[in-house]
């Protein structure tokens, strides 16, 4: 499988690339995961056509039982797919075997809130494999071997209502799961096993644990994906965090690449801000000694090894700054009341600070955090300062940037030569050529004349490289 690149949440407000851009989609397992297209624009079936295709061109196709003119609902993103919960689901068409670990993702919103919802599933032609569903009280799933069952309890409890979009993710591996609702965990943990998500018998299926199994999903299904791996806590949050406010999202053109290609420095995401709650903010929550976040202020770089968090209490509405400072101190500003682990907290700060390396910043309404992205981290503008202040070059800094400018009034020093009789100095030739003298005895004072010495002139001498001349009087 292929290894995770998660886009920051919300960096410089635009939607992640690749794995996130396929929007109003349902995704199964292309490498990292395959991806079935729901219908949208010129890629929508005829009405009598009920195949909806593997936008990846692997043949992951699914064929919905049911297919009208009102299958297409708004989504979560773009267009979803609507279930009528008696008599429709979407059996898929897998090859191969999908087992040991694996993720499941999707967003559902359910039109009521009776009975068992299942909204994917791969129990059937064989049982004892997967499946997820809304149970009235929260998620409930149940992950087997292909033979028998590992566990009848990967649950979580949360309180939901109907018609309204709520992303639900299983991560699983051979030792345990994680479930993620809207963003926040649950952990299981189960004896040594094999956990199977499809086979030749075990046939996948969204909108029921089966296909025409007896657990209909009531309702609309969007955003669908399914990796051979098991994704982290930090792409689950981003994937979430640039889902859940699709009226944010801004529309670019097309990637322009220069000759020779180009790659993006890992380490802009490394000091990601994530609203794990109302009262907390998660800072760098990957950082480690194994994989240090990196700060790189002037010609210093900056590493931090442990996560921090920015806890807010009372009633305040305001702003925080998370900066490095120029001295390497992860630092929280803020005109809040907040408490900092691993980070410093500096009261009485409504911008961020010259000389600081902006990370993030991230507003408060009445004690609790904003489910707002956050702005920018600008550290790949300051990875080094080519340009350094000197006699006559000013510098500025703010926010990260530096400005060089003219200076105005710079400060001269003069430089004073020790007069000498003329017969004292070098003899003039090519290898004192250039060379400069104060001289007290010359015998004249004419601008570019020979000196000899014996005079009363003082000068300043020249080696033309032949002759001691007059430079000035």
């Amino acid at each position: 499988s292929q290894p995770e690149q998660v886009v920051p949440a919300g960096l410089f407000g635009v939607k992640p690339g690749l794995e996130l851009a396929q929007i109003s989609r349902i995704l199964l397992h292309i490498p990292p995961y395959y991806i079935l297209g729901l219908p949208e624009s010129s890629e929508y079936p005829p009405a009598a056509n009920t195949t909806v295709t593997d936008s990846t061109g692997n043949g992951f196709n699914g064929t919905n039982i049911a297919n009208t003119s009102t299958k297409t609902v708004t989504g979560q993103i773009g267009s979803a797919l609507t279930y009528n919960g008696s008599s429709d689901d979407t059996p898929v068409t897998t090859s191969g075997t999908l087992s040991g670990s694996f993720t499941t993702e999707q967003w559902v919103k359910p039109a009521n809130l009776v009975g068992n919802q299942s909204f994917m599933g791969s129990r059937s032609g064989s049982d004892f494999s997967f499946d997820s569903k809304l149970n009235g009280s929260g998620v409930h799933g149940d992950i087997g071997s292909g033979s028998a069952w590992i566990t009848n309890s990967a649950d979580v409890t949360f309180s939901y209502s109907a018609n309204t979009w709520h992303h639900i993710v299983y991560s699983v591996t051979t030792t345990g799961y994680t479930i993620y609702v809207d963003g926040a965990a649950t952990t299981g943990t189960y004896s040594s096993s094999t956990p199977l998500l499809y086979d030749a018998t075990h046939n996948l299926c969204v909108g029921n644990e089966a296909p025409s199994f007896t657990e209909w999903f009531p309702g609309s299904i969007d955003e669908v994906r399914v990796s051979n791996i098991a994704r982290s806590a930090s792409y689950v949050t981003s994937s979430y965090n640039n889902q859940s406010s699709p009226g944010s999202f801004i529309t670019v053109g097309a990637e322009s690449v220069p000759a020779g290609g180009v790659t993006m420095a890992s380490q802009l995401g490394d000091f990601q801000a994530i609203r794990t709650s109302g009262s907390r903010l998660t800072v760098g929550a990957n950082c480690s000694s194994s994989t240090p976040c990196n700060a790189p202020v002037g010609n210093n770089n900056y590493q931090f090894i442990t996560t921090a968090l920015v806890d807010i209490s009372g009633s305040g509405t305001g702003t925080a700054y998370g900066y490095v400072t120029s001295a390497g101190v992860l630092t929280v500003g803020h005109n809040l009341t907040i408490a900092c682990t691993n980070c410093t907290a500096t009261a009485g700060i409504t911008a961020f600070p010259a000389d600081s390396i902006p990370l993030f910043k991230w507003t408060a309404t009445a004690g609790v955090w904003d489910a707002a992205i956050p702005t920018f981290d600008v550290r790949g503008y300051n990875r080094s300062w080519p340009v350094q202040s000197g006699t006559g070059i000013l510098q500025s800094d703010s926010s990260g940037i530096r400005t060089l400018s003219l200076d105005t009034a710079p400060t001269f020093t003069t430089i004073k030569l020790t007069e000498q009789a003329f017969a004292s100095l070098a003899a003039c030739g090519a290898g004192t050529a250039g060379t400069e003298a104060a001289v007290n005895d010359s015998t004249t004072n004419a601008w570019g004349a020979t000196i000899t010495g014996g005079g009363a002139n003082h000068v300043k001498a020249y080696c033309d490289g032949t002759n001691w001349t007059v430079m000035a009087k």
